[in-house]
């Protein structure tokens, strides 16, 4: 996660004029030494930034040698104030103060890294020969291009990329195209100057003009660490030329020693000449102090070869941003400048926005008088050497005795590297796939599972390194996408056994985030902060910005707060296309403690450890026909294979473990459903004997038939398995095992005796219809009773004598025959001849006499019998048959004649009947008496006459 702060160059100067000069090998030669100071910087803290290509004036990592191509961004000196111009050389005349900004290197969108170093107290110490067509005696140069003389080595390690290929030159230029050399001016001459730079963040939409940086506001300086400078030029040392380079550095920190490490020297094999560092009193513009001298301890290489080059060594200069130089050329030397920075950016996805540590890398050989192994040991100093400690740094190089930037001093792990460019990643991996994996704060053998509880607190030990450092962490809880106060842990320090233990507390808004599922991924953000160069404590910790010292991790890791899914399923097959969806129910869930997670059909929510009650509701009166059964299994999502929590299936009770996540599953099974109904009488009276069809578009063929079990069960308590009808009673009808649909039930055979029922009853059987009891939940539709009313007929006939003549007073017997033809006596009837107005309860209802009208008699077949005979005429006992088969008959007997008695026989024991015939005969001899009287008194006057 570490970013480097470069800037390529924008800015295209000619180099400056440099005259090739006949002269000779020993001092006609323009020599030259580029001095390249780097600062080790700090960048901005609490400051937010989008990602960015990194740009800057540094050497291309393809072009040249340098092992410190990403981390040294050069400053150019174009633009710098206080200069004239003669002869296309930029001078700084002695006595003036030149200003210059580098080419500011965009660390993100609208935030832009930049230096400004200040030349002043420039001294011409030695004037040297005139050249043509300058006019100024005294100052020096800026903006030289290195590699304008074909030794210098500085070219071979720090260049654009466009003259050179891995540090070999591929055309007719040795140039770098870095105008970064400040350097004397006459040939020959020497001068002192002093240098400080101070490093910054600027912000601005787009890349800033640098005659704008002076007055650009808001700008925030970085802590300075150090510097490096190079001997960049090829430097002869002969007794006429003696170049050299000098360097007084002037400590950043009072309290820290400055130290010196070589960090390359690029030379030609087979060069014999040495480049050599020695500790000792330089002079400088404010008198004589304690510096490093630069020089070689013989003629250059490319004296000796004109397609070699160097030597020229590199030198990095701790704990200082200001220093005094001199530069002493046989023909020409100059110094550049550039700021080394290493920085650490997080990787989490660019929602949660930039966090970037600026870090000073701790170092590890290549010391000047060190004491490791890979330090450099002083030895005899070259030829003329001033009194001090001397190091071979050719030497040096050649057994690999160089400097080596290795892991932060405050850092959180054990390994830091330095980041190139902002790269935003959805799993926070960038990171660790460029450079060196240094996401190593957290143990390895934590799975990044965090197992906890909202308003619990959660702790989890780092490895970390530094002296009087704030540690924080952050995780995003709520999971949304950005990191919060509410979110940040307790902010603690790294303790001297080289750990930090970090205590969150879980917000109430924490939510559950997996690695894998139907949720994403959730981020921890660790940072450490550490006491600043200039002194200053460790800044506090926050989750975005950059931090003047320290490094940030960011990691995907998994909240495993107890979970609940709950979801709803529908087993229809009962229920056909009557059925419900799972939508139609309300699932919910009750913890003992906390507020109920409910969803239609179904919902995901964090539920507190504990009790959760699960229930079900619905709004439609289907609901009560589904047995539901709930299991409860971890989820799928939850990289859990055996779960702690517990399902209690009597209290529909689920006992949820601390961080798991479960998933319940209530499966609503649509109960088969069964019809029933009664066929009665019009008394409601259950007959047997009926037979039914039963129409559905779920059945088999449409239809089924259905006749009462009661006919075929021989008598039995049950009915046949593969028996339609389930209730053995008579008359009781119970059609089991039925799809939810719609039903018409039609009668096609009735009771014998009874008329056929001939309406149809439609009715939709489904999950609304009641149970049969608490026990038995089977949706029932009761179709009640179906009545059957009796088949009734009539019989008629009339009594007459042999004319014809109706006969009244005959009184017969009507008996019902059974199914074998016998009178069932006890049933007998009597049937009497019914005048003027029928009595109640009189079976003939014909008042005419001797015309009788028997309705209402019922399926079945009667004997009819006289068993009295009008007055006067004789019994006529011929049993008759009366079969009443269909409803309405009407059976007429026709005219039952009576013959009249021979002798009718006087009744003496008077009565009504003998009244009668005293009358009827009274009547007889009056009318004869009177007829008699008339043929007499005719045949008297026949004889009057």
């Amino acid at each position: 996660m570490l970013r480097r702060l470069f800037t390529r160059s924008d800015t295209t100067e000619s180099t400056s004029a440099r005259h090739a000069l006949r002269r000779s090998r020993s001092h006609r030669r323009r020599g030259a030494a580029v001095c390249a100071l780097a600062l080790a910087g700090a960048a901005l803290g609490s400051v937010t930034l989008p990602p960015p290509p990194a740009e800057a004036v540094h050497g291309d990592p393809a072009g040249g040698l340098g092992r410190f191509a990403p981390v040294i961004d050069w400053i150019d000196w174009t633009g710098m104030t206080g200069t004239r111009t003669e002869s296309g050389v930029h001078i700084l005349p002695d006595g003036t103060t030149g200003v210059a900004w580098s080419t500011p290197t965009q660390v993100s969108g609208d935030i832009w890294h930049t230096s400004r170093c200040t030349i002043s107290n420039v001294v011409t110490t030695s004037v040297g020969r005139n050249e043509a067509g300058l006019t100024t005696r005294r100052g020096i140069t800026v903006g030289y291009n290195t590699g304008t003389w074909r030794g210098d080595g500085l070219a071979r390690l720090y260049n654009n990329g466009a003259n050179y290929r891995n540090g070999v030159a591929t055309g007719g230029s040795t140039q770098s195209n870095l105008l970064i050399g400040v350097g004397n001016l006459q040939d020959s001459s020497a001068q002192q100057f002093q240098m400080s730079c101070r490093s910054y963040l600027v912000t601005s939409s787009v890349r800033p003009d640098k005659s704008r940086l002076e007055s650009i506001p808001n700008k925030v300086e970085l802590p300075m660490e150090g510097m490096v400078f190079a001997d960049a030029e090829a430097s002869n040392w002969t007794n006429a030329s003696k170049e050299h380079i000098t360097v007084s550095p002037s400590p950043y920190d009072a309290n820290r020693d400055v130290s010196y490490r070589l960090l390359e020297t690029a030379q030609s094999a087979g060069c014999g000449t040495s480049s050599w560092g020695g500790l000792t009193t330089v002079s400088t513009p404010v008198g004589n102090r304690n510096g490093i001298k630069l020089r070689t301890d013989d003629s250059e290489c490319s004296y000796q070869d004109e397609s070699s080059y160097g030597p020229s060594s590199v030198i990095f200069i701790s704990n200082t941003s200001n220093i005094s130089v001199e530069v002493k050329g046989g023909g020409k030397s100059a110094v550049a400048l550039g700021v080394v920075s290493y920085i650490d950016y997080g990787d989490a996805p660019g929602s949660y926005g930039t966090a970037g540590s600026v870090y000073q890398p701790s170092w590890n050989g290549g010391q000047l008088s060190g004491y490791g192994t890979l330090d450099i040991s002083s030895q005899r100093g070259p030829a003329q050497a001033e009194n001090g400690t001397w190091h071979n740094l050719s030497q040096a190089a050649r057994q690999q005795r160089v400097a080596s930037a290795g892991p932060a001093v405050v850092r959180l792990g054990e390994l830091t590297d330095n980041d190139q460019s902002i790269v935003y990643s959805a799993d926070a991996s960038a990171d660790d796939t460029t450079g060196t994996d240094d996401e190593d704060a957290l143990p390895t053998s934590w799975d990044r599972v965090i197992w906890t509880d909202i308003g619990k607190q959660w702790s989890q030990q780092i490895t970390c390194s530094g002296q009087d450092t704030k540690v924080a962490g952050w995780i995003d809880w709520n999971h949304d996408g950005a990191f919060t106060p509410t979110e940040r842990s307790e902010v603690t320090t790294c303790t001297s056994q080289g750990t930090a233990t970090l205590t969150w507390t879980v917000p109430q808004d924490a939510k559950r985030a997996t690695l894998s599922g139907n949720q994403a991924t959730t981020f921890m953000r660790l940072r450490i902060t550490g006491p600043l160069a200039n002194g200053q404590a460790a800044e506090d910790p926050q989750p975005t910005g950059i931090a003047l010292n320290g490094e940030v991790e960011d990691h995907p890791v998994q909240v495993q707060l107890p979970n609940l899914t709950m979801t709803k399923t529908v087993d229809n097959t009962a229920a056909g296309a009557l059925g419900l969806s799972p939508n139609d129910w309300t699932l919910s869930a009750t913890p003992a403690n906390g507020t109920a997670a409910t969803g239609p059909g179904g919902f995901t929510s964090y539920q507190p450890e504990g009790d959760t009650v699960l229930s079900e509701s619905s709004t439609s009166p289907k609901a009560a026909g589904y047995k539901p059964s709930i299991a409860c299994t971890p989820h799928a999502s939850s990289d859990l294979t055996e779960a702690t929590s517990s399902f209690d299936d009597a209290t529909s009770t689920l006992h949820l473990a601390t961080g798991e996540w479960m998933h319940c599953t209530i499966t609503n099974t649509a109960q088969a459903g069964q019809i029933t109904w009664t066929k009665t009488d019009q008394d409601n009276n259950p007959l047997a004997g009926t037979v039914f069809t039963l129409a559905a578009t779920s059945l088999t063929g449409g239809q089924v038939t259905v006749a009462d079990c009661a006919t075929d069960n021989g008598g039995g308590t049950t009915c046949p398995t593969d028996s339609p009808d389930q209730d053995p009673r008579p008359g009781y009808f119970k059609v089991t095992n039925l799809t939810w649909d719609q039903y018409t039930l039609t009668e096609t055979q009735a009771p014998t005796g009874y008329q056929l029922s001939m309406v149809p009853i439609t009715k939709t059987l489904d999950g609304s219809a009641p149970p049969v009891s608490a026990t038995d939940t089977t949706p029932t539709l009761d179709l009640g009773h179906i009545v059957n009313n009796p088949i009734q007929g009539t019989a008629t006939w009339t009594k007459t004598d042999e004319t014809g003549h109706p006969l009244q007073g005959s009184q017969w017997s009507l008996t019902p025959l059974d199914a074998n033809g016998h009178p069932v006596t006890d049933k007998t009837r009597t049937v009497t001849d019914c005048t003027t107005t029928c009595p109640q309860g009189s079976l003939d209802t014909n008042t005419r006499p001797g015309a009788f009208t028997l309705p209402g008699l019922t399926y079945g077949t009667y004997q009819l019998t006289e068993t009295k005979a009008p007055a006067g005429y004789t019994l006529d006992a011929t049993p008759r048959t009366i079969a009443i088969t269909t409803h309405d008959q009407v059976i007429d007997l026709g005219a039952i004649t009576n013959r009249r008695t021979t002798v009718p026989a006087i009744p003496l024991t008077g009565g009504s009947a003998t009244t009668t015939y005293l009358i009827a005969g009274g009547a007889v001899l009056g009318i004869t008496a009177l007829v008699m009287a008339i043929q007499a008194r005719k045949r008297r006057r026949a004889l009057d006459s």
